[in-house]
């Protein structure tokens, strides 16, 4: 057909790697025959014939571009004998696409928050360990992944702060705060009316207008420890 969707939104595929290793469960799923990393779905629950054509997207990423350093960083995630297929549906596409001989970068150094504004999703992890806690927002739902259990919450009903220390995941009601006594916090709110302006106030600077993205999600980057934080929806 002559299609080739990468060059209709390059921006978008250039990330992909990085958003499709952030949208996995922290912990594996171990099976009968190999262990799987699960993809983030809105019922939380393992699918494993998803985590296989997953993870043949991943192998299959990397033997299209092998030189990018996002496939790359794909490439150290695939390497790993746990997760080797070795199952009836999952072993051929190792046999044809797996290439252990591709260098790779290590995914521990990829940051551990990814926000895609045009999709308006979220993600967002304490560490590149098993053992991590994860938040998601992604198809209209937050969900949290602690000590091997999803829990999902409605972002438009979140009363307390997510602070997983990388980043901070703050409800719609939230119009007044002080930010966390650290050098800098990136904080995002969450729940909001997508693409709505909002006049923002921060001490000792300057108000700006800032707008909720796709998602209803305002992001505050780089706000300073300790300073009150005020954010008004602009009159329309």
């Amino acid at each position: 057909m002559n299609v080739d969707l990468r060059e209709s939104v390059p921006a978008f595929f250039k990330e992909f790697p990085i958003y499709h290793l952030m949208s996995h469960y922290p912990a594996p799923f171990p099976a009968a025959e190999n262990e799987y990393r699960i993809g983030a779905s809105p019922s939380g629950e393992p699918d494993l014939q998803a985590a296989v054509l997953s993870r043949a997207a991943e192998l299959s990423m990397v033997a299209l571009d092998s030189n990018s350093p996002e496939t790359q960083v794909l490439q150290g995630w695939l390497m790993n004998d746990r997760f080797l297929m070795r199952g009836l549906m999952g072993i051929t596409y190792e046999l044809l696409w797996a290439n252990p001989y591709q260098p790779g970068l290590s995914y521990y150094h990829v940051p551990l928050v990814f926000y895609e504004e045009r999709l308006g999703q979220l993600f967002i992890r304490s560490s590149w360990e098993d053992d991590a806690t994860w938040v998601g927002l992604f198809a209209g739902q937050l969900q949290m992944f602690r000590a091997g259990a999803v829990t999902a919450l409605n972002p438009a009903l979140v009363r307390e702060p997510l602070d997983l220390e990388e980043a901070i995941v703050m409800g719609p009601d939230t119009r007044q705060f002080h930010a966390p006594a650290r050098e800098l916090n990136d904080i995002f709110i969450v729940g909001l009316e997508p693409n709505r302006l909002f006049h923002l106030e921060i001490d000792n600077e300057e108000m700006t207008e800032v707008t909720s993205g796709a998602g209803g999600i305002l992001y505050l980057k780089g706000v300073r420890g300790g300073v009150a934080v005020r954010i008004t929806p602009r009159k329309i």
